[in-house]
């Protein structure tokens, strides 16, 4: 059955992380949850919480309900707390089969006149070998590989945004330039300060000792061909300094 569109936009709804996580928290729970409790959670900010919270009620993915969580009425009691609870609509999204034969030659086509600077949505880091870099990627951050082989110059990484990496060189180049390159990734972990250890015990280069900032715990690393990684474990709060009480 084809999509329709309200169906392909409530869908694209949950590609955004925390709100994709924020939906999983509130069906799963059995009982209508208010924001504090999905805030907490989650390990966000309340006010971040109830931004997509509320997107997600007015794409009918959620529902309110109001209710003083004292159990109290009368005056005094307070007023009402907003919760939310699964919405009314179900959304089914149909996908056609991935034809790998056709993904694997335009890839090949085509990565050799990619532009340095590619849309957010795609990511593409030239390495002098594709597959060491990989395996960093796969043993420090996590990524997954597609399952597809792509030849021994590209991998691509399952996941969004689209990331992958090529050994491919123009005509011409260099190789890697980290110095030259507008790549900034940056990658979210839960563990900030333990990743930073282990990569410091094996000797990976470290370009920033960690801090505290707006993203959590923060640090620099390179990966094999000197492109800086930048680890944090949280997005970015509303407030910063946090305000204190």
């Amino acid at each position: 059955m084809p999509n329709t569109r309200a169906d392909s936009q409530a869908a694209s709804l949950l590609a955004e992380p925390v709100r994709h996580e924020l939906y999983r928290f509130v069906v799963g729970a059995d009982h209508a949850v208010g924001r504090d409790e999905a805030a907490s959670a989650l390990d966000v900010s309340r006010a971040l919480a109830a931004f997509h919270l509320d997107r997600l009620v007015r794409d009918g993915l959620l529902a309110v309900e109001f209710r003083r969580l004292s159990g109290r009425s009368g005056p005094g009691a307070g007023r009402p707390a907003k919760l939310y609870r699964r919405g009314p609509r179900d959304v089914v999204v149909s996908l056609p089969d991935r034809r790998y034969e056709v993904a694997a030659h335009l890839f090949a086509q085509t990565i050799e006149h990619l532009p340095e600077h590619l849309p957010l949505d795609t990511l593409r880091a030239r390495g002098r070998e594709a597959d060491r870099s990989a395996a960093f990627y796969e043993e420090y951050l996590g990524a997954v590989r597609d399952s597809f082989d792509f030849g021994p110059d590209a991998v691509a990484f399952v996941g969004w945004p689209t990331f992958a990496l090529s050994s491919v060189q123009r005509p011409g180049s260099s190789g890697p330039s980290p110095e030259t390159t507008s790549i900034q990734l940056w990658w979210r972990a839960s563990d900030a300060q333990a990743l930073y250890e282990t990569a410091l015990a094996r000797g990976v280069p470290i370009l920033l000792e960690p801090v505290d900032g707006p993203f959590g715990r923060t640090f620099a690393m390179a990966d094999p061909d000197g492109y800086r990684i930048t680890i944090y474990e949280k997005d970015q709060p509303l407030f910063w300094p946090p305000r204190t009480s």
